[in-house]
Order: C-alpha cells, then structure tokens, then sequence
C-alpha cells in the first residue's frame, strides 16, 4: 500500500513538472512571437512635447518608450492594441 501512495505521489509530480514545462515553452515562444512582430507607438507628451508616432519589433523597446511619455499606445500589424 506504501508503494501505491508513493507511486501516485510521484506520478502527481510528473504531470505538475511538465505541465509547468510546457507552460515555459509556451510563454517563452509567445514572447519571442511578440519580439518579432512589427509594432506601430503612438506618444503623447500632453503639450510638453508634440505626440509623435514610432516603429519599432521590439516589445520592451516600445513599451520603455510608453513609459517615458504621458499616455502611448502600442498597435501591432493587425491594428490590435498591445499592452
């Protein structure tokens, strides 16, 4: 009976392993999906600077860029808002 506990205890690891494995795999291909996509930022600056609008295929580039203006948004190839 020791064995069987021990056994399903195992066998419950193994799919929480790779499930959280697989979970990886995913999150790192949909990130490097979002590092090559082309991306269109529209910057607003609120009358201190005028608004201007960027491209960039680098998410983190454009979402640095949102955070030094005082409102952006970042629109990817199909015109869907990125946040």
């Amino acid at each position: 009976m020791q064995l069987c506990v021990g056994f399903f205890y195992c066998q419950n690891r193994l799919i929480v392993s790779s499930f959280c494995a697989i979970s990886f795999l995913y999150l790192s291909k949909l990130n490097q999906i979002m590092k090559t996509m082309k991306l269109t930022v529209h910057l607003y600056y609120g009358g201190a600077h005028p608004s201007e609008t960027k491209h960039t295929n680098d998410i983190d580039q454009a979402r640095r860029w949102v955070a030094d203006a005082e409102h952006g948004e970042i629109i990817n190839s199909q015109n869907i808002s990125v946040e």
